[in-house]
C-alpha cells in the first residue's frame, strides 16, 4: 500500500495521541450532589429516612439517608443502599427504578425519570457526598465575613509592583515580568519565539476562528517592520469574524441554545437575537461592565435622548441571558418550577460573572464558601421579582417582548385605520339588515308565539310519551317507535359507547355519512319524526322517506356541546308512512351530530292547523320565544301568563279560535302595553340572536361575505413585530428562607440584597418597589466587587492560552484552584478596568506579550519541573475547536456563506424540536449561526467536545479520540471540501503544481521536496492503476490526498 493511502487509515497521521476519558473534577462532583441529589433526597426521602424521622419514631427500614455514612449503610435489608461507582449493586438505585416489585421507593409514586438518571450518574461518579456526621444544620454555623474576606478572590484589587528579572530583554509587555519572574525562580527559561507563519496562524484562529489566507500570510512574512504583528492584531480585531469567534466563547458561558431541552424540547425560535447581540457587542468592543449590566437589567437602564430603536432593542434582547436556560416546563408544581428557574438563573449568574457556586446555598449554607442560605434567598428575591415566565403551568410559557419601531408603528397605524373603517362598514350593513330582519319578525310576533307554543308542547308530549313507553306500554304505544340511533340498519356511521354512561351509545362519524333505518309501521298514516342529539356546530342532513326528500336541513340545530348534558329533542317533520317497512335515510355531507335516539310517533292532529301555517318563521327567534315561555312559571306578571294553560296541558288543542285570539291580542297592543314592551325589549324574544347573519337576505349575505374577506385580507397586512426572549419587571417581593430548599417550609425573611461577603456599609440595597436587578448589575460591576473583573480577565487569558491563571474559570471559591500567578491576574484585572473594561485592549496586551509569542517547543527540563505548564514556560498546543474544524473545512473548500444569520430553524415558536438531523446542519453558514439543539447537538460539535449547552461551559474539555479520526475520514463535510480542492488541483499544469496548491490551501505552506515527491508518486500511481478512466482516478487521488492533509495534526492543531 502506498504511504499516503496508508495514512487514510490513520488520520491525524503526524502522530495521533490518545487521551483518557474526561472525568468530572471533585468540584463538579460536589456541585452535582448539591444541585441534583441533595434536593431530591430532601424532597422525597427525608420524611422517612432522616434524623427527624428517627426522632419521631417513623424511621423506615432502619436506613438514614441524611448523611454520608448512612446512605452508604445497609439498613434492615442487609444490602448497601449506595455502592460508589456501581449503581447495579446499590439497593437505593434498584428501589427508585421500580425494577423489583418487592422494593419500590418512594412507595406511593415513582420518581421522575430525570431524577432516577441523576442518581445513576451520581453513583457512577463515585457518590461524592460532603455530608458528615448527621443531618446538616447549616443555619447554625455562623459565617465570619471579616475572616472570609481575606480569601484571595474576595480581596480588593491592589496594583502589584513589577517583579525584577534577570533576563530583562525578554519581556515585551509588563505582564511578561510576572511570567518570567516565576520561571527564573525555578531556574527555567521560556521557550523560543515562534516563527512568523505559526504566529499568524495562531493569532488568526484565536481572534477569528478561521485560518489565514495565503495572501495574509505572505504579507505578514514580508513585513519586516517592528510593529508588523501589532498591525495584524488590529486588522483581525476590526474583522466582523472577531465577534463571531469571541461571541461563541461567551455563548458557552451563557449556556446558549435554540431549544429548551430537558422534558419539553421546545423551539427557542427568537433566541438567535441574543446570540447576534453578543456577536455585535464583541465586534463593537462594548465595555464589559456595560455588557454585564445589559444582560441583567437592560430593560431597566435609562434611555438616552433621541436613542434609536436598535439600541433600545439591543438592551431588551440582552436580558435573554436570563431566559435562554433549560427549564422543566412540564413540572406539575408551578411554585417549584418557578424556584427551579430562579435557581438556574442564580447558578449561572454566580459562576459566569463572579466564579461563585451560589446555587449550592439553596438548601443550606454553602459548605465551603461564605454564602449563607439567607444571602441566596436575598438574591433569589430579586429574580422572584422579575418576570421571566408568562406562566408556570404545564407546559409553561416563557416571556418574549415585541421589538417595535417608529416605522413599524406608522405602518400599523395605517392598517388600524383601514381596519377600523372596514369594520364600521360591516357593522353598518349588519345593523341595517338586522333592523330589517327584526322589524319583519316583530310584524308577525303573534305567529312566533304560536310557533313557540307548538314546539314547546311537542317537547312536553315527547317526554310524556317516553315516560309512557317505559312505564305503561299499551295499545297506543304499539304504534310508536323508539330507536337507539347507533342501531342503524345500514350505512357507514360509527358507534361509540365511551363517555355517555353505562351501556349508552351514540351515532357519530368523522366524515360524510349515509345511514338508513327500516321502520316497521302497522297502520298507514301521518307520523312525526323526532331526533335527540348534541351538536356544537350545525351539521344538517338530507332526510328522505322511501326515497322521497322530506327535509334538506334536518339535524341542523346547535345544542352548545357534543356531550350528553346538551342533548335535546328536535322535531324534524311530519309525513305519510305506509303500512309495512318504510326506509328512513339520513345523508350528511359533513360528519354527523352525536345522535342518541330516534322517535316516530303517530301524528297528533290537535296542533296541525297552527303548525301548517308557521313555515315562514325563523327557528332562532322561535327558540327565543320558547325560552321566554319557559320563564312563565317563575314570573306570574309575565304578559305571556295568559297562555300558561296551553303549556301545562299539552293535550289542550291549539285550534283556529285560539290562533285568532292570539293574533287579535297582538294586533291590539300599544306602547304602554306589557306585551308591546316585551316584543320591543332589546333583551326580549326578538333580541338579535347569535348568527343572525344567516337570516339576512341573499344579497346582504353576499355583500357581508365580500366585506369580511376584504377585512381579513387587510388584517393580514398588519405588520408583525419581531420578538425576543427577554425579561421584565415583576411584582417586587422579598422571600423567606426555604428550609432545606422546600418552599413549603419557610424560615426567616431574607430582604433582597447581595452577597454580604462582598458588600460594605455603603452598599445600596434594592428599592422596595422594584426588583433590584439594576442595583444588582451595578453592584456586580462596582469597585467594591473584585470578582467580576477578575473572572473575566481570567477568561480572556484562558481563551488565548488554553488554560486560565485560575484553572477553574467558573469557580473562584475554596473548591476552585488557586491562581498560578495571582499578581499577574490582579495586574491584568486593573488594566482591564482602567482601560474602560475593553476586551479588545486586553487582546492587545496579551497578544503583544512575549508569553503569547512563545513557541510550543518541548523542553524536558521544564517538563520535569512543571509538567502541566502552570508556569507558562511554553505556549500550549491545542486542537481546533469544533467550530474551527467545520468553518476551516468550509473556508478552505471555498463554500462558506459569510454574513450574520437569523434563525435557521424552520420550527414555529414553542414547537417541539426533534432530535433527528436537520437540513440547516448541512448548510454553509459559519458554525456559530447553526441552531444549538439541546439533546440533539450536530455531530461535528459532538465529536469535537462542544459540551452541554444546558449548563455554563467556562472551559471546554479537549480530547483526541477515534471518533474525531473517523469523522475526518468519513464525514461528508470533509469529503466535499476535499473534492472542491481536488477539482481545482486537477487543472494545474503538472502533478507537482497540484500538490503545491493543496498544501498551500490546507496547511498554508509549500511542501518540502520530499513531500512533493510523495504526493506526485501517489497521484501517478493512482492514474497508472486506473487504465482507461485516468481523469476520474486523478481527481479521486487528489481528493484522497486533500483528505489526508485535513486529517493531519498540522491542520488539526495550533502551535
Amino acid at each position: 500500500m502506498h504511504p499516503i493511502a496508508k495514512a487514510l487509515c490513520f488520520p491525524f497521521a503526524a502522530g495521533l495521541l490518545t487521551a483518557p476519558g474526561a472525568f468530572a473534577s471533585v468540584e463538579d462532583r460536589l456541585n452535582f450532589f448539591e444541585k441534583k441529589i441533595r434536593p431530591a433526597l430532601v424532597e422525597h426521602c427525608y420524611r422517612c429516612h432522616s434524623a427527624e424521622a428517627e426522632k419521631k419514631g417513623k424511621l423506615k427500614g432502619q436506613l438514614r439517608l441524611d448523611f454520608r455514612e448512612g446512605i452508604r449503610g445497609k439498613g434492615e435489608s442487609g444490602l448497601a443502599a449506595v455502592v460508589p461507582g456501581d449503581p447495579d449493586k446499590s439497593n437505593l438505585y434498584r428501589a427508585i427504578t421500580y425494577l423489583d416489585s418487592e422494593l419500590v421507593m418512594p412507595p406511593k409514586s415513582r420518581l421522575p425519570k430525570s431524577i432516577v438518571t441523576d442518581f445513576k450518574q451520581w453513583i457512577k461518579m463515585g457518590a461524592t457526598d460532603p455530608r458528615d456526621g448527621q443531618l446538616a444544620q447549616a443555619e447554625a454555623k455562623e459565617i465570619k465575613f471579616e475572616v472570609a474576606r481575606k480569601f484571595w478572590s474576595f480581596q480588593k484589587l491592589n496594583e502589584p509592583k513589577l517583579p525584577t528579572v534577570q533576563n530583562g530583554a525578554w519581556p515585551r509587555e509588563d505582564s511578561d515580568f510576572f511570567i518570567l519572574s516565576q520561571l527564573e525562580k525555578k531556574h527555567l527559561r521560556p521557550a523560543p519565539v515562534t516563527d512568523k507563519r505559526t504566529l499568524i496562524r495562531r493569532a488568526t484562529y484565536d481572534l477569528t476562528g478561521l485560518p489565514p489566507t495565503i495572501a495574509e500570510i505572505e504579507a505578514f512574512l514580508s513585513d519586516k517592520s517592528p510593529n508588523a504583528f501589532s498591525k495584524t492584531i488590529e486588522r483581525l480585531l476590526a474583522s466582523p469574524h472577531y465577534g463571531e469567534k469571541w461571541g461563541r466563547h461567551w455563548l458557552d458561558v451563557a449556556r446558549y441554545a435554540d431549544s429548551n431541552g430537558l422534558d419539553e424540547n421546545l423551539a427557542y425560535v427568537n433566541a438567535f437575537r441574543y446570540r447576534n447581540y453578543v456577536i455585535n457587542s464583541f465586534n463593537a468592543d462594548k465595555p464589559y461592565n456595560r455588557f454585564v449590566q445589559e444582560q441583567i437589567a437592560g430593560d431597566l437602564l435609562p434611555l438616552n435622548k433621541n436613542e434609536p430603536d436598535e439600541l433600545r432593542h439591543s438592551r431588551l434582547i440582552a436580558t435573554g441571558f436570563l431566559s435562554v436556560g433549560a427549564k422543566m416546563l412540564a413540572e406539575d408544581d408551578g411554585r417549584k418550577m418557578e424556584m427551579d428557574i430562579i435557581d438556574e438563573q442564580l447558578d449561572t449568574l454566580g459562576r459566569a460573572f463572579m466564579g461563585m457556586t451560589i446555587g449550592c446555598a439553596r438548601c443550606h449554607d454553602h459548605k465551603f464558601d461564605p454564602i449563607p442560605t439567607r444571602d441566596y434567598y436575598s438574591l433569589a428575591g430579586i429574580f422572584k421579582s422579575t418576570h421571566t415566565m408568562d406562566n408556570h403551568k404545564v407546559v409553561a410559557q416563557w416571556h418574549e417582548v415585541e421589538l417595535g419601531s417608529a416605522d413599524l408603528r406608522a405602518k400599523r397605524e395605517l392598517v388600524d385605520k383601514e381596519v377600523k373603517k372596514q369594520k364600521q362598514t360591516i357593522e353598518s350593513l349588519k345593523s341595517e339588515s338586522t333592523k330589517s330582519i327584526t322589524a319583519q319578525a316583530r310584524s308577525v310576533a303573534a305567529d312566533y308565539l304560536i310557533g313557540a307554543l307548538v314546539k314547546l308542547r311537542k317537547e312536553a308530549r315527547i317526554q310524556s310519551t317516553l315516560k309512557e313507553l317505559e312505564e305503561q306500554p299499551n295499545e297506543k304505544t304499539k304504534a310508536m317507535l323508539l330507536i337507539e340511533a347507533e342501531n342503524f340498519t345500514r350505512g357507514n356511521g360509527l358507534k361509540t359507547f365511551d363517555g355517555y354512561g353505562k351501556d349508552i351509545g351514540v351515532l357519530l362519524s368523522s366524515g360524510p355519512t349515509q345511514i338508513e333505518f327500516d321502520l316497521p309501521i302497522e297502520k298507514a298514516g301521518k307520523y312525526s319524526l323526532h331526533l335527540r342529539y348534541a351538536a356544537a356546530d350545525s351539521r344538517p342532513a338530507k332526510l328522505s322517506i322511501n326515497n322521497k326528500l322530506i327535509n334538506e336541513m334536518a339535524t341542523g340545530s346547535v345544542t352548545g356541546t357534543w356531550y350528553p348534558d346538551s342533548q335535546k329533542w328536535f322535531w324534524e317533520g311530519t309525513f305519510q308512512l305506509d303500512a309495512g317497512k318504510n326506509v328512513l335515510k339520513l345523508d350528511w355531507a359533513t360528519p354527523t351530530p352525536h345522535i342518541d335516539k330516534i322517535l316516530v310517533l303517530p301524528s297528533d292532529e290537535s296542533d296541525h292547523p297552527a303548525a301548517d301555517s308557521l313555515a315562514h318563521l325563523h327557528n332562532t327567534f322561535t327558540q327565543q320565544w320558547i325560552a321566554h315561555l319557559k320563564q312563565i312559571s317563575k314570573d306570574k306578571k309575565s304578559p305571556l301568563d295568559e297562555w300558561r294553560k296551553y303549556i301545562e296541558n299539552p293535550s289542550k288543542p291549539i285550534d283556529e279560535k285560539l290562533i285568532e285570539n292570539i293574533r287579535s291580542r297582538f294586533a291590539a297592543t300599544h306602547e304602554r302595553d306589557s306585551l308591546h314592551l316585551l316584543i320591543h325589549d332589546k333583551n326580549g324574544p326578538f333580541k338579535s340572536p347569535k348568527g343572525i347573519e344567516k337570516l339576512f337576505i341573499q344579497k346582504d349575505q353576499e355583500e357581508l361575505k365580500r366585506l369580511q374577506k376584504q377585512l381579513s385580507d387587510t388584517e393580514k397586512k398588519y405588520p408583525k413585530a419581531p420578538k425576543a426572549m427577554a425579561v421584565k419587571e415583576g411584582n417586587a417581593e422579598d422571600l423567606k428562607v426555604h428550609l432545606r430548599g422546600d418552599y413549603m417550609t419557610q424560615g426567616e425573611l431574607a430582604p433582597r440584597g447581595y452577597l454580604r461577603v462582598i458588600t460594605s456599609k455603603q452598599t445600596t440595597t434594592p428599592f422596595m418597589n422594584a426588583s433590584g436587578r439594576t442595583g444588582f448589575a451595578e453592584w456586580l460591576t462596582s469597585n467594591e466587587n473584585p470578582l467580576t473583573a477578575r473572572v473575566m480577565a481570567n477568561r480572556i487569558w484562558l481563551w488565548h492560552f488554553g488554560a486560565g491563571i485560575v484553572r477553574t474559570p467558573d469557580n473562584f471559591g475554596k473548591l476552585g484552584l488557586r491562581p498560578t500567578h495571582p499578581k499577574l491576574l490582579d495586574w491584568l484585572t486593573i488594566r482591564f478596568i482602567n482601560n474602560g473594561w475593553s476586551i479588545k485592549n486586553m487582546h492587545r496586551i496579551i497578544m503583544n506579550s512575549a508569553a503569547y509569542q512563545m513557541s510550543s517547543q518541548q523542553n524536558e527540563q521544564a517538563y520535569a519541573v512543571d509538567p502541566d505548564n502552570k508556569l507558562w514556560w511554553r505556549f500550549n498546543r491545542r486542537r481546533l475547536y469544533a467550530e474551527e474544524v467545520r468553518d476551516s473545512l468550509l473556508f478552505t473548500g471555498g463554500s462558506i456563506d459569510w454574513g450574520m444569520k437569523g434563525q435557521l430553524m424552520t420550527y414555529d415558536p414553542r414547537q417541539y424540536v426533534s432530535q433527528n438531523n436537520h437540513p440547516y446542519f448541512y448548510g454553509s453558514s459559519r458554525t456559530v449561526y447553526l441552531p444549538v439543539i439541546r439533546s440533539g447537538t450536530f455531530d461535528v460539535l459532538q465529536a469535537f467536545d462542544f459540551g452541554d449547552p444546558a449548563v455554563i461551559q467556562g472551559q471546554r474539555s479537549s480530547t483526541v479520540n477515534a471518533a474525531q479520526a473517523l469523522f475526518m475520514m468519513n464525514h461528508d463535510l470533509v469529503a466535499k471540501a476535499s473534492e472542491r480542492l481536488a477539482k481545482r488541483a486537477a487543472k494545474a499544469l503538472d502533478f507537482a503544481e497540484s500538490a503545491n496548491q493543496i498544501y498551500a490551501t490546507i496547511l498554508h505552506r509549500k511542501p518540502s521536496a520530499a513531500e512533493t515527491r510523495r504526493a506526485v508518486d501517489f497521484a501517478e500511481h493512482a492514474v497508472d492503476q486506473a487504465g482507461d478512466d485516468a481523469l476520474k482516478a486523478k481527481a479521486q487521488a487528489w481528493k484522497s490526498f486533500a483528505q489526508v492533509l485535513f486529517s493531519s495534526n498540522e491542520f488539526m492543531f495550533l502551535d
